[in-house]
């Protein structure tokens, strides 16, 4: 089996079938995903094998500097801020979560154990599909007739395949700051929709607070530290642009079309929410990949069928 893409969903596949190999464009080791990572259950530490700390986190909204409770307001506020759209966002759950807290450099240890096993290749940049499966610029032939999990964003892909599918326009970057808050053993998140501030979210992950934010912050510091309470003494991250940070639906129709035409034609199953183009949480990777080997273990009628 082949997995298209490095990142923490491809990861993840490598862990969930055990023979398959990882071809990652980037030429050495890269993390990008800085942003705030809680899991809802232990499933990912029982798949990787990674110890998890099991926390209980508080959440609020905060709005020109007051704090405020859930209402449709807020919600639209939100939503339109981080996606340009209304829809149902993650500021909707208050409520104090049970969450599984993997280590802040729980991507590198994924992929630190997959490269030592042999199974995580860099610089393998994809350079076409065609029928009976992969060709890769480093590795021209033995891929040919392979399963295929990608977990690449779904317009890149769509080139590959030459089946154009714009996406263009449907993403917003985030920023992301890391602070050090040594006297912290909290974990919690404050929701900001004010159009006043480009912070979207703060977050503390015990001695560490994530700030994300759409725009660079620019001093805007002091609105998290007021929110969450807390005075850092260190920046440990400073303004980590993730490119492809929150995604604006693209047509549903045409969406599913393409997933349906890589998986019937190429043989490619698309996995999270790059891929796949919709706001899964990696909680949801677990169960999309139990669903992929089912879909590979049967046949053509049980696959397709209505």
């Amino acid at each position: 089996m082949i997995i298209i893409g490095g990142g923490l969903a491809g990861c993840l596949a490598a862990y969930r079938f055990k023979e398959a190999i990882i071809y990652e464009a980037a030429p050495e080791p890269s993390t990008q995903h800085r942003a705030v990572l809680r899991f809802k259950t232990d499933a990912i530490s029982k798949l990787t094998g990674i110890k998890m700390e099991r926390v209980n986190v508080y959440k609020g909204i905060v709005y020109n500097g007051m704090e405020v409770s859930l209402s449709p307001k807020m919600i639209a506020l939100y939503s339109k801020k981080v996606t340009g759209s209304y829809a149902i966002r993650s500021i909707t759950d208050l409520g104090v979560s049970t969450r599984w807290i993997p280590p802040s450099n729980f991507h590198m240890c994924m992929m630190d154990d997959l490269h030592a096993q042999g199974r995580l290749r860099y610089g393998m940049k994809l350079t076409r599909l065609f029928r009976s499966g992969a060709e890769f610029n480093n590795s021209p032939s033995a891929n040919q007739g392979a399963p295929i999990i990608s977990t690449i964003p779904i317009s890149r892909l769509a080139d590959c395949a030459s089946n154009p599918l714009e996406t263009d326009a449907n993403f917003q970057s985030i920023y992301v700051n890391i602070f050090r808050v040594p006297d912290s053993v909290m974990n919690a998140t404050v929701y900001f929709p004010s159009a006043m501030t480009s912070i979207y979210r703060a977050s503390l992950v015990a001695d560490r607070m994530i700030v994300e934010s759409m725009r660079p912050m620019d001093g805007q510091l002091e609105i998290a530290t007021d929110a969450l309470g807390v005075h850092p003494t260190s920046l440990i991250l400073k303004d980590h642009e993730q490119r492809i940070g929150k995604l604006v639906p693209i047509d549903e129709i045409e969406r599913r079309r393409f997933i349906l035409t890589m998986t019937r034609t190429y043989g490619v199953y698309s996995l999270g929410r790059f891929a796949t183009w919709r706001n899964v949480v990696l909680d949801d990777i677990v169960q999309d990949l139990d669903k992929i080997h089912q879909l590979m273990t049967v046949d053509d009628y049980e696959r397709y069928k209505a």
